[in-house]
């Protein structure tokens, strides 16, 4: 959506300057969460900010963030030995859980104090969280975090223009891509950017193991019909594994 993409600028841009911003005594945002169901791309969105802002990047997940108030601490302290820097914390509802909810009171508490930490140290920590489960994370962890940003569904243009990008990556001789993408975003409703991006290469490889046992392998022709095949197959998959109610799925940038 344009309020989303609205958000992810801004706050690519304020992520570029945080230290210009912050030597004129200007405080820059500190933390942002990206949430969404699994499987649409919060990680490569946070890769996407990274690679814009010229930041490092730090990708942790649950493992990595442990649940003990030490192993929050030595994530911390590593963080800001690389500062300026994104500390991104994937599944971050496995850490943060609301102490309501059954999440650690020390762990939480430990978050806390560090993401305060954070905003006191001379180079900046920008504090990058995804999750699944916006609601099961702690209100207190969530008040720290400048940005949410909900992952939002894309519109029948928008499956249209990623079916046009993920096809033209692939052999397409034979196939018409607008007329194609056009078909295939009209089948996949409710698909999230990963799974066209799936379907493109699972019909690319179909093609190419009938080029195996053809013994064409010289020319590979994939085919509108391998591509309907797996779009009728993901939308089956995720109609079993998706709440069909959801009213977002994906953003790729």
């Amino acid at each position: 959506s344009d309020s989303t993409m609205t958000e992810l600028r801004e706050l690519s841009d304020a992520l570029r300057h945080m230290e210009q911003l912050q030597a004129k005594g200007i405080e820059p945002p500190r933390g942002a969460v990206l949430w969404g169901p699994p499987g649409t791309g919060k990680t490569q969105i946070a890769k996407t900010l990274a690679n814009e802002s010229g930041v490092r990047f730090l990708l942790k997940g649950p493992s990595d963030l442990g649940q003990t108030a030490d192993s929050v601490r030595e994530l911390f302290s590593e963080a800001r030995k690389v500062a300026p820097c994104i500390l991104f914390i994937d599944e971050f509802e496995n850490a943060a859980r609301s102490r309501e909810q059954g999440g650690s009171a020390d762990v939480v508490t430990e978050l806390l104090s560090q993401m305060q930490g954070a905003k006191k140290e001379a180079r900046p920590v920008f504090v990058l969280a995804a999750t699944n489960y916006l609601d099961t994370v702690d209100k207190a962890i969530l008040s720290r975090l400048t940005y949410k940003i909900e992952v939002p569904i894309p519109t029948l243009e928008q499956r249209e223009k990623l079916f046009q990008i993920f096809l033209a990556k692939v052999p397409h001789e034979g196939i018409d891509i607008p007329v194609v993408a056009a078909e295939l975003a009209r089948k996949g409703g409710g698909l999230a950017g990963r799974d066209i991006n799936d379907v493109v290469v699972r019909a690319s490889q179909a093609a190419g193991q009938r080029a195996i046992r053809a013994g064409t392998l010289d020319d590979v022709m994939l085919t509108r019909e391998d591509l309907v095949s797996e779009v009728a197959d993901m939308v089956k998959k995720r109609s079993e594994t998706v709440d069909p109610t959801a009213t977002w799925e994906n953003l790729i940038l």
